[in-house]
């Protein structure tokens, strides 16, 4: 189980999109070809970070709950589901109102 980080999430097929985090294409090189920074990420890199950290620790959670279960049960951690509870918190306790 992967998760993705691209800027063409529809460069991916259907199965992999899922996995697929979608993010704003990324400049490390200048026209020249030289590194832009050595610097640790920021802005929307360290975003992707924290998004994929927690998605990493959501992931091991899932590992931890099904390693007393036998393998033929079918019961797998996966990417793609620990991706989509990051997704789905993200507007958790919030109150949305359009109003036109």
């Amino acid at each position: 189980s992967a998760l993705i980080l691209d800027d063409r999430p529809d460069a991916w097929d259907e199965t992999s999109r899922p996995q697929v985090l979608p993010v704003l294409p990324y400049h490390h090189f200048d026209e020249t070809g030289l590194p832009l920074t050595n610097e640790p990420p920021t802005g929307v890199l360290q975003d992707m970070l924290a998004v994929l950290s927690d998605a990493r620790n959501k992931l091991d959670q899932q590992h931890r709950e099904v390693a007393g279960k036998r393998a033929d049960d079918g019961v797998q951690p996966n990417a793609a589901e620990a991706l989509q509870v990051r997704r789905a918190a993200v507007l958790q306790g919030v109150a949305l109102v359009f109003s036109g």
